[in-house]
C-alpha cells in the first residue's frame, strides 16, 4: 500500500468517524463547544488507534483470532478512557459531570465501533453482488 492511499484511508475513516460520533454527541446536548470538543479528540486518537491498529496487524501474534480480539477491544477500552480524559479537560466547565463525559464517550465509540461494521457489511454486499461466486 502506498503512502497516499494509506493516508487516503485514514482520511475517510477519520471524516466517518467524526460524523458518526457528532451525531452521538448531539443526544448529549453539549454545546457548541462540545461539539468541537469532540471532533478535536477524535482528530487525537482515530489515526493514532488506526496507525496502531496497522501496525498490530502485520505483527506475528496478531494472526491469532482471540489474540486480535483481545488487543481491539483493549485499544478501544484505552481509546474510551484518553478520550474522556479529554472531554473532561476541555468541558470541565461546560458540558455537565465527568460521568455524562464518560457516558458521551461509551457511546461516541460503540457508534463508531458500529458505523465500523455496517460500513463492512455493506461493502462485502457489494463484493459480492459485483463478483458474484459461481455455484
Amino acid at each position: 500500500m502506498t503512502t497516499a492511499v494509506a493516508l487516503g484511508e485514514l482520511a475517510i475513516t477519520l471524516g466517518v468517524t467524526i460524523a458518526l460520533e457528532l451525531l452521538a454527541a448531539l443526544f448529549f446536548k453539549v454545546g457548541r463547544r462540545g461539539l468541537i470538543a469532540v471532533a478535536l479528540v477524535s482528530v487525537v486518537t482515530n489515526p493514532a488507534l488506526n496507525v496502531l491498529m496497522g501496525y498490530m496487524s502485520g505483527a506475528y501474534w496478531f494472526d491469532h483470532p482471540r489474540r486480535a480480539d483481545a488487543a481491539i477491544i483493549l485499544a478501544e477500552i484505552a481509546v474510551v478512557f484518553v478520550e474522556w480524559a479529554l472531554l473532561v479537560w476541555a468541558l470541565r466547565r461546560t458540558a455537565g459531570s465527568p460521568r455524562k463525559l464518560l457516558v458521551l464517550s461509551i457511546a461516541m465509540n460503540l457508534v463508531s465501533w458500529a458505523g465500523y461494521y455496517v460500513a463492512v457489511m455493506i461493502m462485502t454486499m457489494i463484493a459480492f453482488a459485483a463478483f458474484p461466486q459461481p455455484y
